[in-house]
């Protein structure tokens, strides 16, 4: 009997069968490959990678500077530290794409600069996250351009949360324990392990949920894996140092926004301000400025950036619950009467203040339930002028007229060990408050030609001392500050 083998058409199915069988094992035995080599670190890069850029700043010399920085809003604005753009021209590149920065907010002494690139589509961004509850042990990314070379990535750990690395010692902290501010009135840092190398300065460092926590900004010599953040809490505070579109814009809104909050509330509104009149009050919600999404005081502050007198945006605001929409007419910046140096003398009024019993000082007292020890006249912003016996545990207020010798824009630079504060015209320009080392902190006015009021509050607690407040015309680039000039009654 003869035996016939299988037909034509079924051997033909069995192979294309087998193949298939051969091409889904294959897919499965990939898909289990990648699904294990998917871990969450990819996945977070993968998140994160296209709203971190690298930056190149050109040097006046020649030089190239080459850092990285982290876009904070879908318009193109960018974090990022002083020290890699130092008030120059330059580029981020996004991709293979070079896009020209300019820069709309600088505080060189905390190492702080935010840059605008032009953004015709929304720019992938980064949420800014919070730096108080940071964990040691908690894993972080750190981003930056190394060498120039483009984007890299390292993982490591938080090796201390709250770091200053101008402490002596651990042994010379626990002398000042008493003194030391709890709140954060020293510049401390985020310390990391993860590998970061010449050209990650102001890229960011991002916890495991994709949040900026820290901009990087430098690195420990002579030790391993020694590595600083400035933590986004800082970033937060000193937010409205930084960027000041009011007075670098010279208009006027008239609207203060908190910076703390999740979300854009209003905290006051100036009578009469374009604010107030567009129906804007306090405990508003701003939701959107000129069709932009406004979602926390920083982005007010952004997305006012770089307007002038005259315009008028749209904005929507929430109340109750309930959105609004409205017009913000910006108007010219208001700037306030100057005061007559006719029968002014050069120099400052002072009262010396000192604590009751033990009591000491960790930050500026209420000199309202103080009664001074001494007063007088001086011809110098110093208390070693007056100041006899302790050079320790007192309080100063000083009092009497700030000179401008044109109107303009100027920064003002405040500089103590250890607190004070800077009161202009009635109102509160620096608070560079609670102990510390020598530390300056500034701010940008706009101001008229002549004298204005002006008030610093100071105290010193133990140890080093030092006093200062300097100005510098911000419309005459490369002028450097000089020390302030005053004048009293």
């Amino acid at each position: 009997m003869k035996t016939e083998g299988p037909s034509p058409r079924l051997s033909a199915l069995a192979q294309v069968s087998g193949c298939v069988l051969w091409a889904v094992v294959a897919m499965t035995s990939a898909t289990a490959q990648e699904s294990a080599r998917l871990t969450p670190t990819v996945e977070l890069i993968r998140r994160v990678k296209a709203a971190v850029v690298p930056i190149f700043a050109f040097g006046k010399d020649g030089n190239l500077s080459a850092g990285a920085g982290a876009v904070i809003h879908p318009s193109g604005f960018i974090l990022t530290a002083d020290h890699v753009t130092r008030d120059l021209e330059g580029v981020a590149i996004f991709g293979l794409t070079r896009e020209p920065y300019r820069i709309v907010g600088r505080l060189p002494e905390k190492d702080l600069a935010v840059l605008k690139v032009a953004a015709p589509k929304p720019r992938d961004c980064l949420a800014l996250g919070r730096s108080r509850d940071v964990w040691e042990g908690e894993t972080v990314l750190a981003i930056g351009n190394p060498g120039g070379r483009g984007l890299c990535f390292s993982q490591g750990i938080v090796s201390c949360t709250s770091m200053d690395p101008t402490w002596p010692s651990l042994l010379h902290q626990t002398y000042w324990r008493d003194s030391m501010d709890p709140a954060g009135g020293r510049d401390d840092y985020i310390q990391f392990d993860a590998a970061s190398n010449r050209g990650n300065s102001g890229g960011p460092l991002i916890n495991a949920a994709g949040e900026l926590i820290g901009v990087e900004c430098a690195k420990g010599s002579g030790e391993e894996a020694i590595n600083w953040a400035i933590p986004i809490a800082r970033v937060r505070h000193l937010f409205n140092y930084m960027v000041q579109p009011e007075e670098y814009g010279d208009f006027w809104a008239g609207a203060e926004v908190d910076l703390a909050a999740a979300r854009a509330v209003v905290s006051a509104v100036a009578p009469g301000s374009p604010a107030a009149k567009s129906g804007l009050a306090p405990g508003d919600v701003l939701l959107s400025l000129d069709d932009l999404p406004v979602r926390n005081g920083l982005d007010w502050l952004l997305l006012l950036t770089g307007h002038q007198a005259g315009s008028a945006l749209p904005i929507q605001f929430e109340r109750g619950g309930q959105p609004r929409k409205s017009s913000l007419a910006l108007a010219p910046y208001p700037l306030p009467a100057a005061v007559s140096k006719k029968g002014k003398s050069p120099g400052l009024r002072f009262a010396l203040y000192r604590p009751e019993g033990d009591a000491q000082l960790g930050r500026i007292p209420d000199f309202s339930a103080l009664k001074p020890v001494k007063e007088g006249f001086i011809t110098k912003l110093s208390p070693d002028e007056f100041v006899s016996g302790s050079k320790d545990n007192y309080a100063v207020l000083f009092q009497g007229y700030l000179e401008f010798p044109a109107a303009g824009h100027y920064r003002l630079i405040l500089t103590s060990d250890d607190g004070s504060k800077c009161f202009l015209n009635g109102r509160l320009l620096i608070d560079n408050d609670f102990g510390h080392p020598a530390q300056p902190l500034s701010r940008s006015v706009r101001a008229p030609a002549g004298l204005l009021p002006v008030r610093i509050e100071y105290f010193q607690g133990r140890g080093d001392r030092a006093l200062s407040l300097h100005t510098m015309a911000m419309d005459k680039p490369g002028q450097p500050a000089s020390e302030a000039r005053f004048y009293r009654d």
